[in-house]
């Protein structure tokens, strides 16, 4: 799976912590929604294959865990909504992992790396405007239906400007490349 997190990694969430040093229940168990969402084993599964498939890779790549890190990988269905992630978040079926650089990487070259290095279902350029470790890139991955769908997520319209293209709102999809010149 993981070759540079464990399990437990990939169901950290800093606001399911905190609940939980408040006395609340933990709300972030694979399999435990009590909804239509996928069992314990097929969220395992597919994290294990997002791993396998993406983002062990790209860790590989840019030097590992001392360069990298994962701030979300599965999300439990309360936990989503509690932190305003979408109602369609492929992270509540483990099929996602936002990527974020530790040590001053942009994240317009692990975008780009991926676009020409894996097969992936979404890669998302999340809020480049932010800089450093504030901006990150969403990988998904779904065995048997990788649409490789880039978007552009950002609150710049002068980013979205220099991008053209299919925009909603935040959301601009079909980027081929990440500039970060753009950002200047």
């Amino acid at each position: 799976m993981a070759k540079y997190f464990k399990l437990r990694d990939l169901l950290y969430s800093s606001t399911n912590n905190t609940r939980i040093s408040q006395g609340q229940p933990n709300i972030n168990i694979p399999g435990n929604d009590g909804t239509s969402y996928p069992t314990k084993d097929e969220i395992v599964q597919n994290m294990d294959i997002l791993f396998r498939e993406c983002i062990n890779p790209v860790l590989d790549y840019f030097g590992g865990a001392s360069e990298l890190t994962i701030s979300s990988v599965y999300r439990s269905a309360e936990l989503n909504k509690l932190i305003g992630g979408s109602g369609t978040s492929q992270h509540c079926y483990g099929q996602a992992a936002d990527v974020v650089p530790i040590n001053g990487l942009p994240t317009s070259e692990i975008f780009n790396w991926c676009v020409d290095n894996i097969k992936f279902d979404q890669l998302i350029w999340e809020f480049p405007e932010r800089g450093g470790t504030k901006s990150w890139v969403h990988i998904s991955y779904v065995k048997g239906r990788n649409r490789n769908r880039t978007t552009l997520a950002s609150k710049s319209d002068l980013i979205h400007s220099k991008y053209g293209g299919n925009r909603r709102g935040n959301y601009q999809h079909d980027i081929l490349k990440a500039n970060s010149d753009f950002l200047l």
